[in-house]
């Protein structure tokens, strides 16, 4: 029987490649508001009828990005989970892809939508101290994240079934998916941010 330690890690791979793209892709993003803040567009009537060839290239290249990230990590996974079903049983293989992934949605949904449907309710254009108040909150999901993986770890191995709980590496497991939570959670500042300056009035307007 193989092992749950070689799933874990190519799991956790995996997240920390996307969480990767991520940040990249917003790199790129706050590049083009950079460019938009040195050439900022008015509100005539005229310009905003004829939209400029740079916002369509713009625009155009933030799709052709996103199309190409979900193509990876949809390829990605698919490869990664053909591997899997070779690698690991049908009983080790079950309990990640069932009870161990509703482990990791668990501290994800608790510690971030929360935040993130607050953060959106937030009038755009708001004054500097609520940016910062907004830009501190969206810290908080990294410090809800740290309690809450601790302990759905921790219940999770109390209560599990026997069967799963004789499976090598069994608490390790686990450990590693906490790990593979707290790490997506590390770029939830970065993704508040971007949605921020997606919703403001400089952005509509482009």
């Amino acid at each position: 029987m193989r092992s749950l330690h070689v799933k874990r890690c190519t799991y956790v791979l995996l997240h920390i490649n996307i969480s990767s793209l991520l940040c990249c892709i917003f790199t790129i993003s706050g590049k083009s508001n950079d460019t938009f803040s040195k050439h900022p567009p008015t509100l005539s009537v005229s310009k905003m009828a004829t939209p400029s060839p740079g916002l369509f290239k713009t625009s155009v290249s933030s799709a052709t990005s996103l199309m190409a990230l979900q193509l990876f990590s949809r390829g990605f996974t698919f490869m990664i989970n053909q591997a899997l079903f070779r690698l690991a049983s049908p009983t080790t293989f079950g309990a990640a892809a069932i009870q161990f992934e509703l482990i990791l949605s668990t501290i994800l949904f608790l510690s971030r939508e929360g935040v993130r449907n607050a953060l959106l309710r937030v009038t755009p254009g708001a004054s500097a101290d609520t940016a910062v108040r907004r830009m501190n909150l969206s810290f908080l999901p990294i410090l809800l994240g740290i309690p809450l993986a601790s302990s759905t770890s921790i219940l999770y191995i109390h209560f599990a079934g026997q069967e799963i709980r004789r499976q090598p590496h069994f608490e390790s497991a686990i450990l590693l998916y906490a790990l593979a939570a707290m790490t997506e959670l590390l770029s939830e500042p970065m993704y508040n941010v971007f949605v921020s300056h997606l919703t403001s009035p400089r952005c509509l307007v482009c």
